[in-house]
C-alpha cells in the first residue's frame, strides 16, 4: 500500500513513532524554541487526523495515550496529559511532581487501570479513570530502571 501524508514538519526533527489501533503517532522535536508536537495519522491513508502542541507521546494503553508537557527548550515539564487517542481529546492533566524540579517525570507504566509515574523524588500511583493518586513513595539515592 502507497500513501503520501500531507504532514508538514516546519524544520521539526522527527521523534518517536508509535502506532496503534489504525493510528500511528509521530513526536517531533522543534529547533531550538520551536515547539514539539504530536500528530496522529491513518495507517491505510496517512490522513492526519489530529495535532497537539508542547506533548511528548510516552505510552499507549487501553485506548489512552499518555504524555508528557514539553517546555520551550525542549524538556520535559511536571505535566501528565491521558490523551483520548482517537481524537486528541483531553482525558484528565495532572501537574506532578517537585515545582522546583527541572526534570519533571522520567517514566510511565500502566497496570490494572492504575498509572505509576516516577519523577527524580517520588513515585506515584494515579487511578487511570480519574487521575487521583492512589498512593506515593518517595524515592532517594539512585534507582535503575531496566528490562
Amino acid at each position: 500500500m502507497n500513501w503520501r501524508s500531507p504532514l508538514h514538519l516546519n524544520n521539526e526533527q522527527t521523534g518517536t513513532l508509535s502506532a496503534s489501533n489504525g493510528t500511528v503517532y509521530v513526536n517531533t522535536e522543534g529547533n531550538s524554541s520551536a515547539t514539539s508536537n504530536l500528530y496522529a495519522l491513518r495507517t491505510d491513508t496517512g490522513a492526519q487526523l489530529w495535532s497537539k502542541q508542547n506533548l511528548s507521546l510516552q505510552l499507549i494503553a487501553f485506548g489512552t495515550l499518555y504524555c508528557f508537557g514539553v517546555a520551550t527548550d525542549g524538556g520535559f515539564t511536571n505535566d501528565l496529559y491521558a490523551l483520548h487517542a482517537v481524537d486528541g481529546t483531553t482525558l484528565w492533566h495532572i501537574h506532578i511532581g517537585s515545582s522546583g524540579s527541572s526534570y519533571g517525570p522520567r517514566y510511565i507504566s500502566v497496570a490494572r487501570m492504575t498509572v505509576y509515574v516516577m519523577t527524580d523524588t517520588t513515585l506515584y500511583a494515579l487511578h487511570a479513570n480519574d487521575r487521583s493518586i492512589a498512593w506515593q513513595s518517595s524515592i532517594s539515592g539512585y534507582m535503575v530502571v531496566g528490562p
